[in-house]
């Protein structure tokens, strides 16, 4: 998965998280936020391409059968 995550990202990702664990209806899932710089200047552009790659990372894991529900959110670094 992280690979997977990688393979995906821009320099505007500077780093990613992974955690699992349940989610709301009780089905095991994945987070997964991808992290930009607090200074991230957020262009129509820019946030295009930052949820293209979120739901392309989505739609990987989905392809792949992955048997943790994705959520793929797109975070400032604090």
């Amino acid at each position: 998965m992280h690979d997977l995550v990688k393979a995906n990202t821009t320099a505007d990702i500077k780093s990613f998280e992974v955690k699992f664990g349940p989610d709301s209806t009780d089905s095991i899932a994945v987070w997964i936020n991808l992290f930009v710089d607090k200074d991230f200047p957020p262009s129509r552009e820019k946030l295009s391409e930052l949820n293209r790659i979120a739901d392309k990372i989505r739609s990987e894991l989905l392809k792949e059968n992955f048997r943790y529900w994705p959520y793929v959110a797109v975070r400032s670094n604090m």
